[in-house]
């Protein structure tokens, strides 16, 4: 294990402290969220991932770049809840390389808390592994993805899920919609129009008749939470959208009112629809269905998307220049290259424009 500015040890745990939840993937959007969550007193947090950063006041923070080094981190602790986040897509490379960035640290994390009794892991997969199937997806929706990304997602979940079958632990899948909010940079279509709003700049888009479901951070922090706590979800895939499909030139023109709202005439929206075209084999209907979750546990989406926006505005308007726009280097989880391919639904979504 490699250790950065940030890496914080953990105190040994005895017996009567509560088991410790452990986030890979703890940097990116949606692990930063997470562990701000879990963090508390008297609630121990592991944060791992391949990059140093701020983590929050109370978490044990490691910067870990191998199967090694997660293995010490984790050796003799009592591990609750593992939330899988770590992986990635690659705006180039094949199976092979998508596979190496995913499937390979999944695996050497089930490997380094199958040890730990009782213990739960909830990995974020994505809604490409749907490929071509008709929206919305539900879970029942044959899996044939079309992108190297969604292969790799799938090769994830399998693993896991035949790891629970064997008894080693349980394992859930959480099939994630699009993913945005306060504190996401890089190339993805919210971030990237919420950027170009705060800055005052030109956003060209396509002529924005794709739909999405969107699904606020703060929500998919709660079904992740959902997930670990209930026995019934191991074994199984779910998925966590909104259950609302959104057009793309909907999604700017509600962000454009939020705006205009936030910063009055100070900052009129300069948002070109059809500026650019439409990606080749473009996915136009990426809708969930999540109503199997719903009944298992309870959760459903809260935030509206013009609510999610409007924060996900505040916070880019409130950020120094460079810094929403995923000038500084993105962190892991949140490649800042963009992506040819179709889009996924996780923390590295891309959009098209």
């Amino acid at each position: 294990a490699r250790a950065g500015r940030r890496d914080r040890p953990l105190r040994a745990l005895s017996a009567r402290d509560p088991a410790a939840s452990v986030v890979t993937g703890a940097a990116g959007f949606i692990g930063r969220a997470l562990t701000r969550r879990l963090a508390g007193p008297g609630r121990p947090v592991i944060a791992i991932d391949r990059v140093a950063w701020n983590a929050p006041d109370g978490v044990a923070a490691h910067v870990v770049n191998d199967d090694a080094g997660l293995a010490a981190i984790l050796a003799g602790v009592r591990v609750g809840g593992v939330f899988a986040l770590a992986g990635g897509r690659m705006a180039q490379g094949g199976l092979a390389a998508h596979l190496i960035v995913n499937l390979v640290p999944l695996a050497g994390l089930l490997e380094a808390v199958a040890p730990a009794e009782g213990v739960r892991v909830v990995f974020a997969s994505s809604g490409e592994v749907y490929g071509s199937a008709p929206a919305p997806f539900d879970e029942s929706a044959p899996a044939v993805p079309r992108t190297p990304y969604g292969l790799a997602k799938l090769a994830c979940e399998e693993l896991g899920l035949s790891w629970a079958r064997s008894g080693a632990g349980r394992f859930a899948v959480a099939r994630l919609a699009v993913v945005y909010g306060p504190g996401q940079r890089g190339d993805m279509f919210v971030p990237s129009l919420v950027r170009a709003l705060a800055r005052g700049e030109r956003f060209e888009m396509s002529p924005g008749e794709q739909i999405r479901d969107f699904v606020y951070v703060d929500d998919v922090v709660d079904a992740l939470l959902a997930l670990a706590a209930t026995d019934a979800a191991s074994g199984a895939c779910w998925n966590v959208g909104s259950g609302s499909g959104v057009r793309l030139d909907q999604v700017a023109a509600l962000a454009c009112a939020a705006h205009a709202e936030l910063a009055g005439t100070a900052g009129a929206a300069d948002v070109v629809r059809g500026a650019r075209a439409y990606r080749p084999n473009e996915v136009m209907d990426y809708r969930f269905d999540s109503s199997r979750f719903r009944a298992l546990t309870g959760w459903s989406a809260r935030v509206p998307l013009a609510q999610g926006l409007r924060r996900t505005l505040e916070w880019a308007m409130m950020e120094p220049s460079g810094r929403a726009a995923g000038g500084a280097p993105a962190p892991a989880g949140e490649s800042a290259t963009p992506s040819p391919e179709p889009p996924m639904t996780d923390v590295r979504t891309r959009d098209p424009r």
